[in-house]
C-alpha cells in the first residue's frame, strides 16, 4: 500500500505542474 501512494503522489505533483504551465500557454 505505501509504495502505490508513494508513487500516486509523484504522479499527482507532475499533473498540478504540468497543468500550471499548461494554464500559461493558454492550453488545458
Amino acid at each position: 500500500m505505501l509504495q502505490d501512494i508513494e508513487e500516486v503522489a509523484p504522479q499527482k505533483r507532475s499533473t498540478i505542474r504540468g497543468t500550471k504551465e499548461n494554464n500559461k500557454k493558454g492550453i488545458i
